[in-house]
């Protein structure tokens, strides 16, 4: 009888175990999928195009005139957060004020780190970093070249810097954005500034905008 009864306790023992058991695997499984889901809702990498206008400022006002931009870049973001590795490709091209003939082309690299203040379908950012930038046309006073420096066009190289804001609209599987900076280049013994406001498209890799799951 004892026997019996030991033998009971034991099987109910390891049913009770192995309950437990199927349990936590159970559990382990569900959260695992959860992770790998909010994971695979995480792009990696972001394209985007764009053109707008571009508006003097300072110095390079009194020289020129509005023209136009194009930007083309790449974006890489640190999984689970808000912030992003820009590398921002830009060219603009601005006319002499007056209607004048003579022009200034601007083309410019920056590495730019973004943080995006909401996470949401309309998330505004702000970005910000260096850049290395290259002049070239036959506008002298907006290039900062002497009237003298030889037969246009003028070429030169210069570091300056940008900061910036604007607004991503996610769609199911591409964003819209807008977003204006300042650019900032230093020349020798001054500095030209101007604001190209820039709107256009955004594609994430992996293909399709992330869902609810983690910062998108």
């Amino acid at each position: 009888m004892r026997v019996s009864r030991r033998r009971s306790a034991v099987a109910n023992a390891g049913g009770a175990r192995g309950r437990v058991t199927l349990r936590s695997a159970v559990i382990a499984a569900m959260l695992a999928g959860g992770a790998a889901r909010a994971a695979s809702a995480q792009e990696l990498l972001r394209g985007y195009l764009g053109g707008g206008v571009t508006e003097p400022i300072g110095s390079l006002a009194g020289s020129t005139r509005g023209g136009y931009n194009i930007l083309l870049g790449v974006a890489a973001r640190a999984p689970f957060t808000r912030l992003s590795l820009r590398l921002d490709g830009m060219f603009s091209e601005l006319t002499q004020a007056h209607h004048a003939p003579a022009y200034a082309q601007f083309a410019s690299g920056n590495l730019n780190v973004q943080y995006t203040l909401i996470a949401g379908p309309l998330a505004p950012y702000l970005f910000a970093g260096p850049g290395y930038y290259f002049f070239r046309g036959d506008n002298v006073a907006a290039l900062g070249v002497a009237p003298n420096s030889g037969n246009p066009p003028f070429q030169s190289s210069h570091f300056g810097a940008d900061g910036g804001l604007g607004v991503r609209y996610r769609l199911r599987r591409f964003s819209l954005f807008l977003e204006a900076r300042d650019e900032f280049v230093l020349l020798s013994g001054s500095e030209r500034t101007y604001l190209p406001v820039t709107a256009g498209i955004s594609v994430p890799y992996p293909w399709g905008e992330p869902g609810t799951s983690g910062v998108r």
